[in-house]
């Protein structure tokens, strides 16, 4: 399984009130702007089923890697780019397909880095609890919903309600082709920030029916937060492409 994450970010000031002299001190000149690209390559791998339904499933990070490109052009590594460079996560999945919290175990890193990555890879799979088979019926729109937690540029974390909509456009050689819809809806993080939050999306994806797996998927998303503080009214603009692919045999690095 290969994918990337490519988003084009940019700071701006909406509205002044002693935030630009301030940030100006600390060497901080609006707009701010980056590309960020994020690649990983995982080899995922399954066990028999257990007479409950359950089986046993292993992901290996064969490759990461992480960059960033400034405004002048600039690109660098960013840091920990490859921090998850050959760990393994052995976990048991459900029937229901979700993943049982007690059984998730790490390997292959090193005793710091998995001790702070495994609180994350629970809160995810706690996260993706409860997403039911969606069915789909050729030209028709189902939607499904999803709750998430979303950290706001290290300022603050705030729920995030997505609406998936898949409209099966057509089944051809046990490929379905679906079409992804995505609207958003954001709530208001805890304390004195107050943030306005819109965004969409939209995308493509391929299942192979037979084997009951994505083999493929786009979503290109847009996101703006308007951060409101005693100095002024920060905005965040975020455009991003999120891809994966899935192959048989074993990835190649």
């Amino acid at each position: 399984m290969k994918t990337e994450y490519a988003s084009q970010q940019t700071i701006s000031v909406v509205e002044d009130r002693g935030l630009v002299a301030s940030s100006l001190s600390r060497g901080v000149v609006f707009p701010v702007s980056a590309n960020v690209t994020q690649r990983l390559v995982i080899r995922q791998t399954g066990g028999e089923r257990s007479p409950d339904g359950s089986y046993p499933i292993s992901l290996e990070y064969l490759d990461q890697d992480s960059t960033v490109r400034d405004a002048l052009g600039t690109e660098q590594r960013m840091p920990n780019a490859t921090r998850l460079r050959g760990l393994v996560v052995d976990a048991v999945v459900e029937p229901s397909g979700n993943v049982r919290q007690d059984s998730v175990r790490l390997r292959g890193g090193s005793a710091e880095d998995m001790s702070l990555l495994k609180p994350v890879l629970l809160a995810v799979f706690d996260q993706l609890k409860g997403l039911a088979p969606v069915r789909l019926q050729q030209g028709v729109p189902i939607s499904q919903e999803t709750r998430l937690s979303l950290p706001i540029a290290n300022l603050a974390s705030i729920d995030l309600a997505t609406t998936t909509f898949y409209t099966l456009r057509r089944i051809s050689d046990g490929i379905a082709e679906i079409d992804t819809k995505i609207s958003m809806s954001f709530g208001q993080p805890k304390g004195p920030l107050k943030i306005v939050s819109n965004g969409f999306g939209s995308g493509s994806m391929r299942y192979a029916v037979d084997n009951k797996r994505v083999d493929h998927f786009e979503t290109r998303s847009v996101m703006s937060f308007d951060i409101e503080s005693t100095e002024g009214t920060l905005r965040i603009q975020s455009t991003s492409l999120n891809t994966m692919s899935m192959s048989d045999g074993p990835s190649v690095r």
